[in-house]
């Protein structure tokens, strides 16, 4: 059976959870499976073996998940899309898969009209979510899967400190903002030996954040990396504690691959984090900076506190199975093909 796989992160987004996600879908799809990657752009990075690229063009995201995907999967005979985006056609025939990869408050490069598209077509398509966390609300199918997160060999990025906090989420303003009003708080005891390493940011998201730390005086104490999808799970493996400020997305997400890399947490008080960290995180009210600093000192300098975390950490990690995970898939994706026949 053919599965058409929308590569728009990867093209667009390569460091994005909806992106790490993807390539977890590609390295875990079933031996049945033919997979199809449409991409929107050339991507800069090596791809599984076995899988079929497909070079399309759309006017804007809108017209690629609304149109452009449903052409490209009828004209290659593909039982269905599969997505990480929060996004589907709205009036599509080609059934579509969803494993939500994408914050919740992103724009995720969409106008108002192709977010309102996207989100109608959501109530048809097929919901696949990970069975530890909260169901979310769903007027269509829900499919819960086996939680997984996969482990990528790689080199810190050039200048990377030798030890260090690390952040990788949404890089929303007001995201950022809360992470530097607790890192002030964190700075004075904790900036100068574990500074914050900042990653994953584009191009606007890095220089609103470089006009904000004069104006925090940190212009010592955080740094802000670049760095390929290898050398994101070497920031990840490498740091000393991951900040997370902000719910996670369902898949994808740094927060389950700071959890796989044996790491002490540190986030907010928000139904997705508690059910993803469990006793893992130390876990603050979302919007109390001085807490969510204190957090970060305590764990950073208290090694009983992390060692605890670190080993919580690697207690709720240990059922997660990239098998399990494949064989639920493959369920799913011939009951898609039978239904198409």
């Amino acid at each position: 059976m053919r599965i058409l796989y929308d590569g728009w992160p990867v093209a667009h987004a390569p460091l994005s959870p909806a992106a790490t996600h993807l390539r977890e879908l590609l390295a875990a799809t079933p031996a049945e499976v033919q997979p199809l990657l449409a991409l929107p752009a050339p991507a800069s990075e090596t791809l599984p073996t076995g899988v079929q690229f497909i070079q399309a063009t759309a006017r804007d995201r809108g017209d690629w998940e609304q149109n452009r995907l449903q052409a490209l999967a009828a004209e290659h005979d593909a039982a269905a899309i599969h997505t990480t985006a929060r996004a589907a056609s709205l009036l599509g025939r080609v059934p579509t898969l969803v494993s939500p990869g994408e914050y919740f408050d992103a724009a995720a490069g969409r106008g108002r009209m192709a977010a309102a598209q996207a989100h109608g077509g959501l109530a048809r398509a097929h919901l696949l979510w990970p069975s530890d966390l909260p169901a979310p609300t769903h007027s269509g199918a829900l499919l819960p899967l086996p939680p997984f997160a996969t482990e990528v060999a790689g080199s810190l990025p050039a200048n990377t400190p030798e030890e260090f906090v690390l952040y990788h989420g949404s890089g929303e303003p007001q995201v950022l903002l809360r992470l530097l009003k607790a890192w002030t708080w964190a700075a004075g005891s904790t900036g100068e030996l574990y500074p914050l390493v900042v990653a994953g940011l584009d191009r606007q998201q890095t220089q609103w954040l470089q006009e904000q730390l004069p104006i925090f005086d940190l212009q010592e104490f955080v740094h802000s990396v670049q760095a390929s999808p290898a050398e994101l799970h070497a920031l990840l493996r490498g740091c000393t504690a991951f900040i997370h400020p902000e719910p996670p997305p369902a898949w994808g997400s740094s927060l389950r691959q700071a959890l796989a890399y044996s790491k002490a947490i540190v986030g907010v008080q928000e139904p997705l984090s508690e059910a993803m960290a469990g006793p893992a995180g130390y876990l603050v009210t979302a919007n109390d900076t001085r807490a969510l600093g204190a957090a970060i000192i305590t764990v950073v300098v208290e090694e009983g506190v992390r060692a605890t975390l670190e080993q919580q950490a690697t207690q709720k990690s240990a059922s997660w199975n990239a098998d399990a995970f494949r064989k639920a898939l493959e369920q799913i994706y011939t009951v898609m093909a039978g239904a198409n026949t």
